[in-house]
């Protein structure tokens, strides 16, 4: 800090001294005929010095806005407030897995109507169809009724994915294919029931079929089945619903995971087939002993096309780091506690995934590679400590406030606040920079979705750090600046090295030596601090002096700009002849405390500082030689 250059203080004691001194002599008295022309004095001198500028905030702490520097004022308000921001977003991907229900399935359902076993025939096994041997038998159709045995078994035992907990149910678009064939002559189905679990649904996709309660289908008209003819039937499975499964299938726990499974050895579970087959003897050479319908049903692989599901899934994002950048003087001298009031982390979130999604994540704060905290301070709900949990909606932006006292400036609807009191401590000391590391997204769902597997989704977050320049109780800031360039003043028309020695005013050659200067004056001080000032004398060099004594006293209390906290002070200046000769003025040490009135109060570009009634109260010596002045 550079004072004006002020040469009053030596100026007036000589100019005194030198009145007093003439006023006393006769002029035409020759005093150097045998008398010691060299006279001294003592002098004190009072003199009221006014009062100067106002001093603001930003210039008494140094406070300077640059490209690089992490104080800034707001433009409307004239606050101050830190702010260091993270780089790009960083972001995770939320996968859907697939959901595996198996390969393809076949069975080939044989069904055998032993005519051995009609009472009518058994007796013409054999015998070449005609029309006298009809005639005696006495009909040539027979109809049976299809076994209930008649059915493919649907088996389906897979381990699902361990993001998925549990299905509700699942849509497909799945073929079922039943193809009927005949060893030998002809025959004809009717009323043919293809019966479904109930947990099924299915779509008929051609027609002549009717599908009744979802899962039974119908086939309207009698099939013809003959050699070098071989009707077929598909039928789409659109649906299996979880909860419709008997007990003990659909998901099961096994050792710890989660597995589908559907038919067991004791629960089995089938594809069941109902109905008349009618047989016309004339299809046949001779009566056969037994006719069989072969029906060929395959199920194609379960492929899924969406399901209504609960996710847990977890991503792990890459390690995050957030340089602080340049602070001013103040809040970086190594005795500084930077007990900030409320520092936010902000959060600004995008889930573009149909899940919710909860965060996690540790912060720390380093100079060099050396962290300033115990631990790391974690955020989410599942650290030890945990904090309230960190949870964004699906399918929604959101910005999340991390705070020391869980509120923040301007809340809108939908923004988050987490209180979490240490964060406070990551810029006590003030880092190089801070960390976010082992960051956890952990998509879930209480409820159930209707997702598609293989889908991705992106969640993504960006970052900042951001406090308004408002202290809690633990301050303190501490920082020396110079007060200097005195010397000249002291010294004038010397270099330095003089210091008031052989100076002539009026023909007088004189020598001031200054013994003590008082200086009183009010400080007016708006900044919302109490402020403790210790001064210590400097050389020309910046090097602290023993030989010169400076004294403070006085105590700064906190103000503000509505009602400026006077503060009456002095400054006492004692030193030696040659000591002044290299004195160039006061190293003061500035220590910045909180108290009960200024905590939580905004450091503000209006705020500063002013000295009043400026007064100096001047001790010296005066040595005149050659008092005629020839």
């Amino acid at each position: 800090m550079n004072l004006k250059k002020r040469s009053w203080i030596p100026w007036c004691a000589a100019s005194i001294v030198i009145a007093c001194a003439s006023g006393c002599v006769n002029e035409q008295y020759d005093l150097s005929k045998g008398i010691d022309m060299t006279i001294g004095a003592d002098v004190n001198i009072s003199v009221p010095v006014g009062s100067t500028e106002f001093i603001e905030i930003g210039d008494f702490l140094k406070i300077e806005e640059s490209e690089n520097n992490m104080i800034f004022m707001d433009e409307t308000t004239g606050d101050y407030y830190l702010s260091f921001a993270g780089k790009e977003p960083f972001s995770t991907t939320i996968e859907v897995p697939e959901i595996n229900l198996g390969t393809t399935q076949s069975e080939e359902v044989k069904v055998k109507l032993d005519i051995r076993e009609n009472a009518q025939l058994k007796d013409f096994i054999g015998e070449p169809i005609g029309k006298d041997l009809i005639d005696l038998i006495g009909r040539s159709e027979f109809e049976y009724d299809i076994p209930p045995t008649t059915q493919m078994p649907i088996i389906i035992d897979e381990e699902l994915p361990e993001q998925v907990k549990d299905i509700r149910k699942i849509n497909l678009n799945t073929a079922i294919n039943f193809n009927f064939s005949i060893s030998e002559g002809a025959t004809s189905l009717s009323d043919i029931v293809i019966a479904f679990p109930k947990f099924m649904t299915v779509e008929a996709t051609q027609t002549g079929l009717t599908v009744k309660n979802g899962h039974e289908v119908t086939i309207n008209d009698p099939l013809r089945i003959e050699s070098g003819k071989q009707p077929s039937v598909s039928i789409i499975i659109k649906e299996i619903d979880f909860d419709k499964m008997p007990v003990g299938m659909g998901i099961v726990s096994v050792d710890g995971k989660n597995r589908v499974i559907i038919g067991t050895d004791s629960q089995p579970v089938s594809v069941d087939v109902s109905g008349k087959i009618k047989i016309d003897l004339y299809d046949f050479s001779q009566v056969p002993a037994e006719v069989g319908v072969i029906m060929d049903i395959s199920l194609d692989q379960l492929v899924v096309g969406s399901a209504e599901v609960k996710i847990d899934a977890s991503e792990t994002v890459e390690d995050q780091n957030i340089e602080v950048g340049e602070l001013p003087e103040f809040l970086t001298s190594n005795n500084v506690v930077l007990d900030v009031y409320n520092p936010v982390i902000r959060l600004d979130v995008n889930n573009g995934s149909p899940l919710a999604a909860s965060l996690d994540a540790d912060i720390n704060a380093f100079i060099g590679e050396e962290s300033t905290l115990d631990s790391p301070i974690h955020i989410g709900a599942n650290g030890n400590p945990g904090t309230k949990p960190i949870s964004i909606s699906p399918n929604t932006d959101a910005s999340i406030f991390v705070s020391r006292r869980g509120e923040h400036d301007n809340p809108q609807p939908g923004d988050i606040d987490i209180a979490v009191p240490a964060i406070a401590d990551l810029i006590k000391t003030v880092p190089e920079k801070l960390t976010i590391s082992n960051i956890v997204v952990d998509a879930d769902s209480d409820s159930y979705l209707s997702v598609s597997p293989g889908e991705s989704y992106e969640c993504a977050v960006a970052y900042g750090v951001s406090a308004w320049m408002a202290f809690g109780p633990d301050l303190l800031i501490e920082y020396s600046t110079d007060i200097k360039d005195l010397n000249e003043a002291l010294n004038p028309g010397g270099d330095g090295e003089t210091s008031g020695e052989g100076q002539e005013q009026g023909g007088l050659d004189y020598e001031i030596d200054l013994r003590n200067v008082e200086i009183k004056f009010n400080l007016h001080n708006s900044i919302p601090l109490n402020v403790a000032l210790k001064a210590e004398p400097i050389d020309v060099e910046g090097n602290v002096m023993e030989d010169v004594e400076v004294k403070l006293t006085g105590d700064v209390k906190s103000g503000s700009a509505e009602n400026p906290a006077v503060c009456p002070m002095a400054v006492n200046l004692k030193a030696t002849l040659e000591s002044i000769k290299t004195f160039d003025g006061i190293k003061l040490t500035i220590k910045g405390t909180s108290s009960e009135e200024t905590v939580g109060v905004v450091l503000n570009s209006k705020q500063g500082i002013q000295l009043t009634d400026v007064s100096a109260k001047v001790s010296a010596g005066a040595t005149i030689n050659n008092l005629l002045g020839e």
